[in-house]
């Protein structure tokens, strides 16, 4: 018969989704998360006792949100990392003593997650909040695999909170609200170029650790920040601006293949740089660019000097950072730390030290 045909995939998929249709155990304000389904045969049935449990807390002293925990020898266990559940910011998602013979799987909402395998051995995937969510709950679904092959699920549920980001108005030069014709095609050529860019097929991820900032500057003007010109409000500032002498040298953020390396009518000499794992970072108002299109290269290599390029009134960085479409926060991206899963070897001298970003309430769940 026709349904004899229907392959154990197919009848694990339909379980998954079932698993999650069930209620979840609360796990904090923030999180509620889901405890382990066992499949036997096309039956679901919750495990009880001890092994039904919620996933316990991360470990202590991380400051950062955390849900997950420790897991029996042959099972997979989930835990997530965040800065703060609020649009802009990343959830890193990380699951460890999977099998490694079949990748984990899942999703956030109803965008697939694509988990890469880090060093040692755990396998990791970004989840992100655009700058323009919608606040709410959004779930993540993932279906693991245990050292002995056996299914199990894991699911949890984030609070998305709002957040009132700054309003700054500015006097300009009428030319800055109002473009002429061909400045509006250039600009919107310009923009299909970066979405392209933004959109390319999912590559291997190519950090290798720790994000850092690429000048030590103050932040000017924030990300998420809406700008009001000659009393128009403008689109929300999608990167933060830091604060530098024209000329100061600009780092890499982080190890990557650059993308794109030239002139912007809005961001002036422009360097976009791919980490892999659907992420981006950008440096925009560049004075001088010192790397080339197709160019691998390492934390903390210079990538150009401060300007003020493109459509500016003076010189500072702006520092962007994309997963995917998704407009996120460059210092959600700082605050993550994946030194458990990717130990880091000692930085260059010349490495940049992290300039401090915003600052949140402690969202871990102790």
């Amino acid at each position: 018969m026709k349904s004899d045909l229907i392959s154990n995939r197919v009848v694990r998929r339909f379980a998954f989704r079932a698993a999650f249709a069930l209620p979840l155990a609360v796990f904090s304000g923030d999180v509620v998360a889901a405890p382990y389904w066992r499949l036997s045969g096309i039956m679901l049935s919750a495990m009880c006792g001890d092994a039904a449990a919620a996933p316990s807390q991360a470990p202590s002293g991380n400051a950062l949100g955390t849900a997950g925990g420790d897991a029996a020898a042959a099972e997979p266990n989930a835990s997530i990392q965040y800065r703060a559940l609020e649009p802009g910011e990343v959830v890193l998602i990380a699951v460890e003593g999977n099998n490694r013979a079949i990748p984990p799987s899942g999703f956030f909402g109803r965008k697939t997650l694509s988990f890469f395998r880090a060093s040692g051995g755990a396998y990791l995937a970004f989840a992100a909040l655009d700058l323009g969510i919608s606040t709410g709950t959004r779930r993540i679904d993932l279906e693991l695999t245990g050292t002995d092959g056996r299914p199990h699920y894991w699911g949890a549920e984030l609070l998305i909170h709002p957040k009132q980001f700054p309003v700054q108005e500015l006097n300009v030069d009428p030319n800055y609200v109002n473009l002429r014709k061909t400045d509006a095609e250039r600009a919107e050529i310009e923009a299909d170029r970066l979405h392209d860019i933004f959109a390319r097929k999912y590559s291997p991820q190519l950090f290798k650790g720790n994000f850092i900032s690429p000048i030590p500057g103050a932040l000017t003007s924030r990300f998420g920040e809406r700008r009001v010109f000659n009393g128009v409000l403008k689109a929300p500032h999608s990167g933060a601006d830091l604060r530098a002498p024209e000329g100061a040298p600009v780092q890499a953020c982080a190890e990557g293949k650059i993308a794109f390396v030239g002139p912007m009518f809005y961001q002036g000499n422009t360097v976009i740089l791919d980490h892999g794992a659907g992420l981006f970072s950008l440096y925009a108002h560049l004075s001088k660019i010192l790397v080339r299109e197709g160019e691998s290269v390492s934390q903390g290599k210079i990538l150009g000097q401060v300007g003020a390029t493109g459509r500016v009134t003076g010189p500072h960085l702006h520092w962007g950072t994309q997963l995917g479409a998704a407009r996120v926060d460059p210092f959600s991206i700082v605050a993550l730390d994946f030194s458990r899963w990717l130990p880091r070897r000692p930085a260059s001298p010349s490495a940049t030290k992290a300039a401090p970003s915003p600052k949140y309430p402690d969202r871990s769940t102790r």
